[in-house]
């Protein structure tokens, strides 16, 4: 025990004070003799990406809707957008993607178009894994840099995603 002991102080021995360690998982950590700590990361620092969306409907001659919205996530941004009838929850889904600030999708609906009724329009972004590398690098591995009133935790653990749901009423 004793030798256990002595190897453990000559090791701790070992290095001065000013001396600092070497980076370990990309933070690096330098004392000097007064105890103070510093802790240096390696990692760039996080730049927030506050989300925000302005979403547009537009009913057609032909009772189907179109959605056209604005969004400040990068260009190329994979999004899914969804209409969802809310008496009887069938659903139009389609994907699409952000270009310069923008996305637009549809005809949403049935060839024979909407019935009277509520529905809810839902636009969600799904998690960073299945982004482009371009758009990864924006809003962060796992989506981390991602916030607002938008964002959420992924309920599978991916990450965080975005989630935007907003009703429509078809009066005819």
């Amino acid at each position: 025990m004793s030798l256990v002991l002595a190897c453990l102080l000559a090791l701790v021995g070992c290095g001065g004070d000013d001396e600092a360690a070497a980076p370990e998982n990309g933070v690096s950590i330098s004392s000097s003799s007064d105890t103070q700590v510093e802790i240096v990361s390696s990692e760039p620092s996080s730049a927030a990406l506050p989300v925000e969306m302005n979403v547009v409907m537009k009913e057609s001659p032909r009772r189907r809707l179109m959605v056209l919205g604005e969004v400040n996530l990068p260009d190329q941004t994979r999004l899914r957008v969804r209409l969802v009838r809310d008496a009887s929850n069938v659903s139009w889904r389609v994907m699409t993607t952000v270009a310069a600030g923008a996305f637009e999708a549809g005809p949403l609906g049935p060839s024979s178009g909407l019935v009277a009724g509520a529905y809810t329009l839902h636009v969600s972004m799904p998690p960073a894994d299945v982004q482009p590398q371009e758009v990864k690098a924006v809003i962060g591995e796992k989506g981390r840099f991602l916030e607002g009133p938008y964002v959420e935790n992924s309920p599978h653990g991916l990450g965080r995603i975005v989630k935007y749901a907003t009703t429509y009423e078809v009066l005819r």
